[in-house]
């Protein structure tokens, strides 16, 4: 539960005011109450896919992410199977993309915190200064090579951004102007942009399978009452009240994070040091599956190395430093995580599980061929997959395109004030 908190609460649940903010107080809450609800119904699809894969073909262990769906499109009707290759190929450049993405946002996060709070102590920099002195902590805290050991950096991250959602609320509240001044439904034009926003806020759906892998007693990840649905919920529940409340704070002057919005005080500066110390520990979490998936693609490549841990260490060092260079490519935070949640998050939380359950359930393994009969159950299940197709294409579409041109006039207008 503490993992999946930590990879689910971050940057992106100060930024659903932004994301309100693009949608409108009344629509914004209804859709991230509802694409939370989407984003949880394809986790358990994809742990189920992956147990069920697990069973038909009698592997000793559990496949991961990739290797689950492409055995899903491999053993699925003929027109899933010829892209099984392609799709492991696309899904490892995904994750990777959506892990690294996160990381670079987390350098942009904590900078600008540090020079919003050093700012107000006289200690006016560059931004680029203020992510190259988090860089040495993120590095060392990027060294540690196993999930088990992340647990008590997690736990006190979770602790650290405990203290500073709460404070944030407190903030937020503080003569909130009547609701009737904001809004309900915003322009069309800006709905992709809130579509990219909220799904990178629920960032987790890379850590589901590893999580559930690990756990001693797998049934109570996915159970009723398991550690997926309740802290799902109590995700959603928080990106919702966070995202009304921010939003009514501010209105269209709500920032990429809404803790950029305080006013100085001590009690705002705790809360932004709060929070950045919290997104900076995360940064080892979300950065662990992606070089997990590089190092051993390289070393099943290239290895066995005389020198594993060396090489291991250096491939560390070298993908935080491109994160790092990314982070201050691209300094613009919004429209960063909407490209992010746009691109990468909508195809591997919404698109590739519901396409594996597609294929299992109408070319199951045992049979490889389709299921003569269709029960109501599997009726309904069909009619939310393609329920989730349909939004998910859409928001990639969108959400992608509205997001390029977002990043390109904000360029443009930087080029041109400079």
């Amino acid at each position: 539960m503490i993992h999946y908190l930590k990879g689910n609460i971050g940057s992106g649940v100060f930024a659903m005011g932004d994301a309100l903010k693009n949608a409108g107080l009344l629509f914004g809450a209804i859709g991230i109450a509802l694409l939370g609800s989407i984003c949880l119904y394809n986790n358990h699809l994809l742990v189920n896919s992956s147990v069920e894969i697990k069973k038909k073909l009698k592997m000793p262990t559990e496949p991961n992410q990739p290797e689950t769906i492409a055995l899903c499109f491999e053993h699925g009707p003929l027109m899933f199977r010829r892209w099984h290759n392609s799709v492991r190929m696309i899904v490892k450049g995904f994750i990777i993309a959506t892990q690294l993405g996160f990381c670079s946002i987390y350098f942009i996060f904590v900078s600008s915190s540090m020079q919003t709070v050093m700012k107000d102590h006289g200690y006016d920099y560059d931004l680029k200064v203020y992510s190259a002195m988090t860089l040495l902590p993120i590095l060392l805290s990027a060294m540690i090579r196993s999930l088990k050991f992340l647990t008590p950096v997690s736990l006190l991250s979770n602790i650290l951004m405990c203290c500073g959602v709460c404070l944030t609320f407190y903030l937020c509240s503080l003569d909130l102007p009547n609701v009737s001044e904001r809004k309900l439904f915003a322009d069309f034009s800006t709905i992709p942009l809130f579509f990219g926003t909220t799904i990178y806020a629920f960032e987790g759906i890379s850590l589901v399978i590893p999580l559930h892998n690990e756990m001693k007693n797998q049934k109570l990840f996915r159970s009723t009452f398991g550690v997926m649905n309740i802290g799902q919920i109590f995700v959603i529940f928080l990106a919702v009240a966070m995202g009304v409340v921010a939003y009514l704070k501010y209105g269209d002057d709500v920032k990429g994070s809404v803790t950029l919005n305080f006013q100085p005080g001590t009690l705002s500066e705790l809360v932004m040091s709060s929070v950045a110390l919290a997104i900076l520990l995360t940064y080892a979490i979300q950065f662990h599956v992606a070089i997990d998936l590089i190092w051993w693609d390289l070393v099943a490549a290239r290895g066995p190395f005389r020198h594993m841990t060396l090489y291991e260490l250096l491939l560390r060092v070298g993908l935080v430093l491109f994160t790092f260079i990314m982070a201050n490519v691209v300094p613009h935070l919004n429209l960063f995580i909407s490209l992010i949640g746009a691109m990468c998050s909508a195809a591997l939380a919404l698109v590739f599980p519901a396409l594996c359950d597609i294929a299992l359930r109408t070319c199951p393994i045992e049979e490889g061929r389709l299921q003569s009969k269709s029960t109501a159950r599997q009726a309904w299940r069909f009619f939310l997959d393609a329920i989730t197709l349909i939004i998910a294409i859409t928001g990639f579409i969108t959400g992608t395109f509205y997001s390029v041109v977002a990043i390109i006039e904000a360029f443009e207008q930087d080029f041109s004030s400079s």
